[in-house]
Order: structure tokens, then C-alpha cells, then sequence
């Protein structure tokens, strides 16, 4: 009885993990403490970079829209990819609303230098899956340490148009209809 039991926990565990649909970032984030994620939120995100179509792109693109969902995400992971289609339909709903989507493809730039492989397959999916929103190939600071610190991804952040972070960061994919209702809470955070 005593194994059943044992066989149990470990099968239950390993069925918990299979379901959480976000990737580890794979790098070590043992440098990263509490103290400076709470500190980069207090902190309005401001940075300039380019998308992957190397169109620039900085903070102040953010100031046309109420809230902008900016997802965190890499080409290697799974999840990401299949949260994409799911966050085109979100920019197309939205983005005469005032509410931006905006991906963060975090391994397209590793050290200060373009990794050509990540930036193609971000160029890929872009066109093999239709994609219109801002993909953007990571700033220097990367967001104010934000997506440094991150433990998975897709992590999704929330800005408002005067680049403060709205609410906590969501880490795991989502559907579209599941982003419009966590959207429409942080619209009501911004109104409060």
C-alpha cells in the first residue's frame, strides 16, 4: 500500500507539471531577488529597440493606446507559439479599442548581439502564422530588468499608456477569450 501510495504522489506531480503550459526561461535566475523585480516595477518601462522587421520601436508607441499586453515569449517554447494565433485575434478585437498586444521575443538577442536563428524563426512564425502585432527583438535594459527576471515564459506584462506596469505579471498562456476578460480587469485598475 505504502508504494501505491508513493507511485501516486509522483504520478500526480509529474501530471501537475505537464499541464502548466509555460517553458522555463533555461537561464539561471538564482541572481534575481524579489527586491529588484519590485523595483523595476515602481519604475515606468521606457526603452527603445526595433521590431524583428527592424522597424524602431520604443516606450513612447506605448502612449497611443490605454493598455498595452506585451508578452514575453521565445521561439523555442511551445506554449508561446501556440498562444500566438490566440493573441492575433486579441490585436485585431482591441487595437481600435485603445489596447495594444506586443511580443517580446526574449531569444532573439542574447549579450547585446542578434541571434540570427531566433530572429528567423521569429520571422517564420511572423509569416507562417499571420501575424500583425509588434514583435520586438529585446532593448539593452530589457524593460527595466523585467524580462530578466522572469522565471518562464510566456510571461505577460501589462502597461499603461504612461508606461507603469498594471497589475502583476501573468506567467502561462492563454486563450484569446481569457485575455479580453484580463484585459477588461486591468482597463477597470487604469479607471479606479
Amino acid at each position: 500500500m505504502k508504494i501505491n501510495k508513493k507511485l501516486l504522489a509522483i504520478l500526480s506531480l509529474i501530471l501537475v507539471g505537464a499541464s502548466i503550459s509555460a517553458c522555463s526561461s533555461g537561464e539561471d535566475q538564482s541572481q534575481q531577488t524579489q527586491g529588484s523585480q519590485e523595483e523595476a516595477n515602481q519604475d515606468r518601462i521606457s526603452f527603445t529597440t526595433e521590431t524583428i522587421n527592424k522597424e524602431e520601436f520604443s516606450g513612447k508607441d506605448l502612449q497611443n493606446y490605454d493598455l498595452t499586453l506585451i508578452n514575453i515569449m521565445a521561439t523555442w517554447c511551445q506554449p508561446c507559439v501556440e498562444e500566438m494565433p490566440e493573441l492575433e485575434k486579441v490585436y485585431n478585437e482591441y487595437k481600435d479599442k485603445k489596447v495594444n498586444v506586443v511580443g517580446y521575443v526574449i531569444d532573439t538577442k542574447k549579450k547585446g548581439n542578434i541571434k540570427e536563428d531566433a530572429l528567423n524563426s521569429a520571422l517564420d512564425l511572423q509569416n507562417k502564422l499571420n501575424l500583425t502585432y509588434p514583435m520586438l527583438i529585446p532593448d539593452d535594459d530589457n524593460l527595466n530588468g523585467i524580462a530578466k527576471s522572469i522565471q518562464a515564459v510566456p510571461t505577460t506584462i501589462f502597461v499603461d499608456k504612461e508606461g507603469r506596469i498594471v497589475g502583476e505579471p501573468i506567467s502561462g498562456s492563454n486563450s484569446s477569450d481569457g485575455w479580453k476578460v484580463t484585459i477588461d480587469q486591468r482597463l477597470k485598475m487604469i479607471n479606479e
